[in-house]
């Protein structure tokens, strides 16, 4: 009697090819439609993503001969040979913080300035935008839709510039978004919490006493009431964050070359980076 059920519930379980694809294929518009919305979405956000550049170069560490042939075999021994020691040395030091400490106050690191691009979307047609040949010609994007939606016209679509010469505030205030808003005639308003504090100049410093600030900005670009995002973070944490994405490894055992790898999303700014690395 048992070997019968369990004949019956094997027979019971046994899944019928046949009626699973005529399933499937009775809903065959259904698939094919969630399909496409699918790979429509995965397509749309690979376009809009932010693109990620990589810079890579190498550095060759010499070994340092000494003047006793005795004495340097000995060193080479307990280094690993060759250019071990050195190469271990000078990948530590890479990455210190005496290294990346001026890197990150060379470039002014700790200050994060952009244009205000619109949710989603506005990232892509800033990056896409082509600047005219002719000084004439319109200087920046026409904003998406501007003469519908008036509130659109305060994002950057293309062209709009921002450069901070210097820009402190106090702690309390780190990572903290404030609002630059471009005027004419090279004018600007600081606002915090959607509070307007300072009303400047562009290549002038100024100090505002309440919030610890002194900023200079020395490049604004932008149609009057263009918005651009301003903020400072500790530099601890950028020195840290620095760390963590430059990879210094080297390039095979005991060869004493040194292949640097940094990752980021401005091909011009990581160059620069590392080339004063390498420098210092």
């Amino acid at each position: 009697m048992v070997t019968q059920e369990n004949q019956l519930s094997e027979q019971d379980v046994e899944i019928d090819i046949g009626k699973i694809f005529l399933v499937l294929w009775r809903k065959k518009w259904l698939i094919a439609l969630v399909s496409l919305i699918f790979a429509a979405v995965g397509a749309i956000y690979a376009i809009l993503l932010t693109p990620i550049y990589t810079g890579n170069a190498l550095l060759q560490i010499e070994s340092k001969s000494s003047g006793f042939a005795g004495i340097s075999g000995l060193s080479d021994a307990f280094s690993g040979g060759g250019a071990g020691g050195e190469t271990s040395t000078e990948l530590q030091l890479m990455k210190s913080r005496k290294v990346l400490r001026p890197t990150v106050e060379k470039f002014n690191m700790e200050i994060e300035a952009s244009p205000k691009t619109f949710p989603y979307i506005g990232g892509y047609f800033y990056r896409k935008y082509v600047k005219p040949k002719r000084l004439s010609d319109q200087q920046y994007a026409e904003p998406l839709l501007g003469g519908y939606f008036s509130s659109s016209q305060k994002y950057a679509w293309g062209g709009e510039k921002i450069s901070i010469g210097q820009f402190d505030i106090f702690k309390k205030y780190y990572n903290k978004t404030l609002t630059v808003i471009a005027i004419a005639d090279d004018k600007f308003s600081l606002h915090i919490d959607d509070k307007e504090i300072l009303k400047g100049v562009v290549g002038e410093k100024h100090r505002v006493a309440e919030y610890g600030i002194t900023i200079l900005i020395d490049k604004l670009l932008g149609r009057p009431g263009s918005y651009f995002s301003l903020k400072r973070v500790d530099q601890i944490t950028v020195i840290e964050k620095l760390s963590n994405d430059l990879k210094v490894t080297e390039n095979g055992k005991s060869s004493g070359i040194i292949k640097f790898s940094l990752d980021g999303p401005d091909k011009a700014t990581i160059k620069q980076i590392m080339q004063y690395i390498l420098l210092t």
